[in-house]
């Protein structure tokens, strides 16, 4: 199967030159509509990568509380001269985790965790090619969405109907109260 046939395989404009995928739908500058259905497979993938970029940024923000502290003090006790000195070396760890973290995907930081994530995605996309578990996950989803779509579709259409109906009977009334 080559790249236009797999979904996953879609490229951001930020991601035609990367090696670690770390474009998104929204950088593309494109709604879902315009994109496609494909789109949708992008924005799992975004919401999946943002998910868990916040795990990992939460999980080492709960990690600096206690060290932090634990910093400052031992400072205080340890190095009257310069008290700070163990504190600053746990901020500068924050500035350097904060960066490969890379919470919001800036693109002129280093890959970072993204590179991580170019790896996974990778690999994902092999075994899509293959015709794996990746593949069959990924139609019934589909088909499921689609079949949500479509019943979305119809309950819009029914709402709009009862609705222009509701107006009309209204329009009716007033006009014979005049």
């Amino acid at each position: 199967m080559d790249d236009k046939e797999n979904p996953l395989s879609e490229q951001t404009p930020r991601d035609a030159g990367s090696e670690t995928g770390t474009g998104s739908l929204a950088d593309s500058g494109q709604d879902s509509d315009s994109v496609g259905d494909d789109s949708r497979w992008v924005l799992f993938r975004d919401v999946l990568k943002f998910q868990a970029k916040l795990v990992v940024d939460g999980l080492r923000d709960a990690l600096m509380i206690p060290v932090s502290l634990v910093a400052a003090l031992a400072g205080l006790v340890m190095e009257p001269g310069n008290p700070a000195r163990l504190f600053n070396k746990v901020l500068d760890f924050g500035r350097k985790t904060e960066s490969w973290i890379n919470l919001f995907g800036r693109p002129e930081e280093d890959p970072g965790i993204d590179e991580l994530f170019g790896r996974l995605e990778q690999r994902i996309k092999e075994q899509y090619d293959r015709g794996g578990i990746t593949a069959s996950a990924k139609d019934t989803i589909d088909g499921s969405l689609d079949r949500l779509n479509e019943g979305v579709g119809k309950l819009r259409q029914r709402i709009e109907q009862r609705v222009t109906e509701e107006v009309a009977a209204a329009g009716k009334n007033d006009d014979r109260k005049a």
